[in-house]
């Protein structure tokens, strides 16, 4: 039987978004029109969220397969690269 689907080492990252302070958010909305840089922002520049890293996995023709984990384990990630919505960072 050969296969309809092999996977892997699949990667997939997003951006982290900024974080400011109370303090940073309300000098935001009184400085809209100004380019604003705040000291206290959370360093995530250069970092990335990794929502699911080393998928390996493989589906024959025919099989039934199916996604199960917790919460945050990356099972609509997984459906969306399936589906081509998105492609693996890595």
């Amino acid at each position: 039987m050969s296969y309809a689907l092999v996977v892997e080492n699949l990667r997939k990252e997003f951006p982290r978004k900024e974080r400011l302070s109370l303090k940073g958010r309300i000098h935001r909305i009184l400085h809209r029109n100004k380019k604003v840089v705040e000291e206290d922002r959370v360093q995530a520049k250069g970092k990335c969220f990794i929502a699911v890293e080393n998928v390996n996995f493989s589906i024959k023709q025919g099989e039934i397969f199916g996604l199960l984990g917790p919460n945050g384990a990356g099972k609509t990630t997984m459906i969306k690269w399936i589906r081509g919505f998105w492609n693996p960072t890595g």
